[in-house]
């Protein structure tokens, strides 16, 4: 030891079995020859006690450099190896231990690991295991005591064990890093990653400093989740001032972890300070133990970082409660249950429909719209006090804005993203009640990114607010960056955009209608007033008109025009909701055909891709009907015409109210019926070309590769594949849409003939395309198309790839089984090769009959109604009454025997239960 021992007053006479028992539990292991000991009473006053091992000295263990001067001192051999054998046999135990005498507060004494003498000797043990050494100078022991000792220790050198093994010194030495820098990168490569590792000191109930093994790190962990009373000081005496309740909150810890080998899973960073979970080897995690005993609380912001399972910390929390326990002593539970313990509320998946504000977005849970805002964040907005107009445009007069909502609407419209609620932010006297999220798309935060690109601010919580993001650190890092980058906000010269408010202004209009009319025109939907009337921003005018849809009429939500208030029509607020999530702030293609006379545009509105007319998706999702003065000059009469049969044939939505499907029959003009096949003659035509499928549809359409034409087929392929470095690539001509091209299939990396369909803007250009052999579509770089020659023109060689839809059938109603029929039909002929026979026209598509290539030569789409997968549709002309007969008499079967589709009764009843 550094003292020197000299037996105490009254013992010089005693020998070591006379000196009296005393009993305690060791608390802490300061190296291998000190301990710490409690009492075994809680109640009393009795004080801990340091006893160090009389007459031997343990290897020193390293030092920390202090700012005080201290210097770092290394291990000795075999030092760390002697604190573990005293510490794994001793700690938590209850011991028997005599004092031999006292120095300075500290006591010199044997330590017994049980309660009487005849219990292993600890001082004993360090010498026979080579792990300490006989004191000898100054030391004034009993003679018989000493001399044990010193046999003890000859055996242990004559074993060469522990210390005594010279050449194995080197091996035993730590390399000791007390501390990890830089923090942030040592937590990033170890998140989520488990660790063994010994609590070396409890700072407060949740907070201890750990030493991971084997690696020998020192790190300073706080548990995620939680938060229990600290330890302030009074700034006027300079002394320690705890909160209520964290004395206990560190003595329930240190009770349970002081010095016990511990699991550490690494979750996270806040400050200088790693979040984690800490696993007692029993026991399990302590966090929820605290929580349970009123000694921790909740931390939002921290929760998501939590890995194990957080219900268990809302249930210790909440039984805290109920039993007022702790710092729960005088609470009232809440009726509120928005937020306790219930984790589904707090963390949820749902679908982004509307961008809101900068910091606000309004999400789809189930059936539900909410709106949420990002934790800790604030948007662009003016601080300036000045008042606004009506004609205040927020969207585009605040600086940042449009961009903000720009970067968000690009990324998160009609995503499912991941929402965890961190807490709610009353209301003000401004501001109503906020629901505050960290919002994730793609393991990315929303939040973080927003920030980065300097389109929002971190807001600046109090020191003791815990009510913000749980990736709060995270949001000031990137908006460090941002500020350094000056970009956004941060940018000294940042403006706003100039925006054409048009809407209604019939002046203003007429300015704008002549360059709108020249074709497709890129446009966003800003808002939708109903399902056919939309508030557009048109890019390339820089302007915000009055938008509604041609060809349709649509049913219209409730609304207010001046003091009156006027009740939605049926299926109003049905399809307003299905425009709201089919387009609203989507990207649009639009085509202007008028303007009326209060200055709305009247046109024609495509998806992004231009393949989709919203108003054939209203019409085939029975959300509108078929506009009075639409004639078959239309270009579009055919597919309006078509989307409207498919609702009516399915009683789908407005067809399904009788009252409204009898006002709207009148208006709907005779050329909406099927066309009817008037070829002469009485008598079925059977005239079969066999086939093989290379496209299917999704409304039964599929394309063939007729036999007869293979050898052709092949030839030409051949040709073009030994041809292609002939010719032109697009990136280095000019392709238009409706060009014939080659272009290189993404699956087999080979070339066929396609057909420019669109020509996408992108950083690099891209075409969509539809091969014209083949009858598949997909979207091809610029790089993967070349322009072609004559010879392989569709003059000198006609597209080889028909489209034909099932006759004689028509989908189920409901979506769910119109998916299973189509995946049915899909695996029946798709790359298959079959029989058919054309039998008449639906518009402009040829219907045919398919036989397949079976012993009993099956027709298809009879197979397809016998067994519920498709309803049978009757045609009028009697040569087709033959026919029409078999599959009905094929339906009635499946409905018999409840095959798929009739499984729960009939389809086409308005009680037809929901899937479940």
């Amino acid at each position: 030891m550094t003292q020197t021992e000299s037996v105490a007053p009254g013992v010089q006479n005693m020998s070591i079995q006379e000196l009296p028992l005393q009993y305690g539990v060791v608390k802490t292991v300061l190296s291998g020859d000190c301990v710490v000991i409690r009492p075994l009473s809680q109640s009393g006053p009795l004080p801990e006690r340091t006893l160090a091992f009389s007459g031997i000295t343990a290897p020193r263990l390293e030092r920390r450099p202090t700012l005080g001067g201290v210097s770092e001192t290394k291990d000795e051999p075999y030092a760390w190896e002697a604190r573990e054998f005293v510490r794994a046999k001793t700690i938590g135990q209850t011991v028997a231990f005599s004092v031999e005498n006292s120095i300075n507060n500290r006591d010199y004494g044997v330590i017994y690991l049980g309660r009487n003498r005849e219990a292993e000797n600890l001082t004993h043990s360090l010498i026979s295991e080579g792990l300490a050494e006989v004191r000898r100078q100054n030391n004034n022991r009993m003679n018989a005591t000493m001399a044990e000792l010193c046999m003890l220790e000859e055996k242990a050198k004559a074993a060469e064990k522990g210390k005594w093994n010279e050449e194995t010194l080197h091996e035993h030495i730590r390399d000791v890093k007390w501390s990890a820098d830089p923090l942030r990168k040592f937590v990033d490569a170890r998140k989520g990653t488990s660790y063994q590792g010994v609590v070396e000191h409890v700072r407060d109930g949740s907070c201890v400093r750990i030493l991971l093994i084997p690696d020998f790190y020192y790190i300073t962990v706080s548990l995620s989740g939680i938060k229990t009373p600290g330890f302030g000081y009074d700034q006027n005496t300079n002394e320690q001032n705890p909160e209520p309740l964290a004395e206990e909150a560190k003595a329930f810890t240190e009770l349970r972890l002081l010095q016990r080998e511990v699991k550490v899973t690494i979750e996270g960073l806040t400050g200088n300070m790693i979040l984690a979970s800490v696993f007692h080897p029993v026991k399990g995690n302590i966090a929820p133990y605290l929580l349970e005993e009123g000694l921790a609380k909740i931390v939002d912001w921290s929760m998501n970082s939590v890995t194990s399972n957080r219900e268990a910390y809302w249930a210790a929390e909440k039984k805290a409660k109920i039993s007022n326990k702790g710092m729960w002593k005088n609470h009232v539970m809440s009726e509120d249950k928005s937020l306790n313990g219930d984790d589904s509320s707090r963390s949820f998946t749902a679908v982004v429909v509307e961008i809101n504000t900068a910091d606000t977005i309004t999400v789809l849970k189930g059936d539900d719209e909410k709106k949420i805002k990002f934790s800790s964040v604030k948007g662009p907005r003016l601080d300036d006090g000045k008042p606004r107009d009506k004609s205040f445009r927020p969207l585009y007069q605040i600086p940042c804005m449009f961009e903000a909502r720009e970067f968000l609407r690009n990324r998160l419209i009609g995503e499912r993203v991941h929402v965890t609620v961190d807490y709610i932010q009353p209301a003000n006297d401004n501001f109503a009640e906020a629901t505050c999220c960290t919002v994730v798309l793609n393991g990315h935060n929303i939040a973080e990114a927003l920030i980065s690109k300097g389109l929002a601010t971190v807001i600046r919580h109090r020191k003791d607010d815990d009510n913000r993001s749980r990736a709060w650190d995270d949001l000031v890092d990137a908006e460090s960056k941002a500020v350094k980058d000056r970009v956004g906000l941060h940018d000294p010269k940042k403006s706003v955009i100039r925006v054409s408010d048009i809407c209604g202004d019939i002046k203003l209009g007429r300015n704008f209608y002549s360059s709108l009319t020249k074709g497709l025109t890129a446009a966003v939907v800003e808002h939708v007033v109903s399902a056919s009337r939309f508030r557009l921003y048109v890019k390339s005018a820089t302007c915000v008109c009055s938008f509604l849809l041609a060809g349709v009429n649509a049913p219209k939500p409730a609304r207010t025009l001046g003091n009156q208030t006027f009740p939605a029509d049926p299926y109003g607020e049905e399809a307003r909701a299905f425009a709201r999530r089919s387009v609203l702030q989507r990207d649009v293609m639009i085509k202007v055909e008028a303007m009326d006379k209060v200055g709305n545009f009247i046109g024609y509105m495509f998806m992004k891709n231009g393949d989709k007319n919203f108003s054939a998706m209203l019409l085939e999702n029975g959300y509108a009907t078929l506009h009075e003065n639409i004639t078959d000059r239309n270009p579009y009469y055919s597919q309006l015409v078509n989307a409207e049969a498919q609702a009516k044939s399915a009683v789908k939505n407005i067809w399904n109210v009788p009252s409204f499907s009898a006002r709207l029959s009148p208006e709907v003009p005779a050329e909406e019926e099927p066309e009817i096949d008037v070829a002469p003659g009485v008598e079925r035509r059977i005239n079969t070309v066999k086939a093989v499928c290379t496209e299917v549809g999704d409304d039964l359409t599929f394309y063939v590769q007729h036999e007869q034409d293979g050898h052709q087929v092949e030839c030409l392929m051949s040709n073009l594949q030994n041809n292609i470095a002939n010719m032109v690539p697009a990136a280095v001509t000019n392709v238009k849409t409706g060009d014939l091209v080659a272009a290189r299939f993404s699956l087999d990396k080979q070339w066929y003939r396609a057909k420019i369909e669109k020509k996408i803007k992108a950083e690099s250009p891209q075409y969509s395309v539809y091969y014209v052999d083949y009858g598949n579509r997909e979207t091809v770089d610029a790089s993967d198309v070349c322009t072609l020659s004559a010879e392989f023109s569709l003059s000198a060689f006609p597209a080889h790839c028909h489209m034909y839809q099932l006759a004689f059938v028509k989908l189920p109603p409901r979506d769910d089984l119109k998916a299973d029929a189509i995946a049915k039909f899909n695996s029946e002929v798709l790359n298959k090769t079959f029989d058919i026979n054309v039998e008449y026209k639906l518009g402009q598509v040829q219907t045919a009959t398919i036989t397949l290539n079976d012993e009993n030569k099956t027709d298809l789409g009879k197979s397809l109604v016998k067994n519920g997968f498709l309803l049978s549709f009757s045609r009028r002309e009697p040569k087709f009454a033959t026919i029409c007969a078999e599959y009905k008499a094929a339906e009635a079967e499946a409905k018999a025997n409840r095959l798929n589709m009739w499984c729960y009764g009939d389809v086409t009843d308005d009680d037809f239960p929901p899937m479940r």
